[in-house]
């Protein structure tokens, strides 16, 4: 029943969100549809000096997620980046606030990043990213900025990586879908290195996943 709950749950957000026309496309693709996403390999430097927080970046204040964010996080964040229901977004981000940080422009959250220590053999792509890796790891639960505020994407992504870097994290693995090529052209600038292509097919609903190594000298891992 909680699944079903889940799914009503889903589709109303989705609905709100984006509107009819992009739910039942959503509907239709998580039926019988095929999603192509890119595995990112980046490694990290400790840096000389533990970068300051709050600071403000490219316009913005970048400092950490605190308890008191979660609700307005979960609310803002896009539909693509946050598919479960307010509730389940609402606790992964509760789970995530140990590395987890918000950009304001003035007294508003214009933007949010956070990562998870899940990068773990059970993930399918793991095989193809586990000589790349380099301990202790994180995995990025999501980038993303309100629209008009591209600057703060870039501000928490390099804010926040310098600050995982001083924690002692090396590696950090970021799974981007292959049709977000902005958000994959700002972790190839920040140094990140696409190492496999992950398809991920569905019939009636289950998902079937096929995971290739690939070539990062061609443009976005192209065969």
């Amino acid at each position: 029943m909680s699944t079903i709950v889940d799914l009503a749950e889903t589709v109303l957000l989705s609905w709100r969100s984006d509107g009819f026309r992009a739910t039942a496309r959503r509907l239709r693709e998580r039926l019988f549809g095929e999603e192509e996403i890119f595995v990112l390999v980046r490694s990290l430097v400790p840096p000389v000096v533990p970068p300051p927080l709050p600071a403000v970046v490219n316009g913005v204040l970048v400092r950490e997620m605190t308890a008191e964010d979660v609700d307005t996080v979960a609310r803002i964040l896009p539909f693509d980046l946050g598919r479960q229901p307010l509730r389940v977004r609402r606790r992964r981000l509760e789970k995530a606030m140990p590395d987890a940080f918000v950009a304001l422009r003035g007294e508003r959250i214009v933007g949010a990043c956070w990562y998870w220590n899940e990068v773990t053999p059970e993930k399918p792509w793991f095989p193809a990213v586990r000589d790349h890796l380099v301990p202790p790891s994180r995995l990025t639960g999501g980038i993303f900025a309100l629209p008009g505020e591209r600057a703060a994407a870039w501000a928490l992504a390099r804010r926040a990586t310098d600050c995982l870097a001083a924690r002692g994290v090396r590696t950090v693995v970021g799974c981007i879908g292959a049709k977000n090529r902005p958000s994959l052209l700002v972790s190839r600038l920040l140094g990140g290195k696409i190492v496999a292509r992950q398809t991920i097919r569905y019939v009636l609903g289950r998902a079937r996943i096929h995971v290739v190594r690939v070539d990062d000298r061609r443009p976005f891992g192209e065969p």
